[in-house]
């Protein structure tokens, strides 16, 4: 891991920009869940379009679309314990949250990023 330069005002300003970023995705995918009512009224109230969208949504909500965010979640998560690690000294440690940031794809692999208190 020698050869790690970081700057911590570059990461945290990187974080909070991420995060930001991260917000304003769940924003737009909480807009699509009213989708289907205005697709209803839209449609001359024919509900057989709106009941479709509905069902499409419900199926990327379960699946692909809450792996999405627990993975930007976990990276972010990840990101700031191994800049928290560098930044006390520990390599090694920095360089196991990175490993396991990359390998996180569920809401379930996410609490072993909870070992620290995060200060970024």
């Amino acid at each position: 891991m020698s050869g790690w330069r970081l700057v911590p005002g570059g990461v945290s300003s990187a974080l909070v920009s991420a995060q930001d970023s991260v917000e304003q995705i769940r924003g737009g995918l909480d807009a699509l869940s009213s989708a289907p009512e205005s697709l209803a009224g839209g449609a001359g109230g024919d509900g057989v379009v709106a009941s479709a969208f509905a069902s499409f949504l419900e199926e990327q909500a379960a699946g692909p679309l809450t792996s999405m965010m627990s993975r930007y979640s976990a990276a972010l998560t990840g990101t700031a314990s191994a800049a928290e690690a560098y930044v006390a000294g520990d390599e090694e440690m920095a360089a196991n949250f990175v490993r396991n940031a990359g390998q996180a794809t569920s809401v379930e692999d996410q609490p072993r990023f909870r070992g620290r208190s995060t200060a970024w």
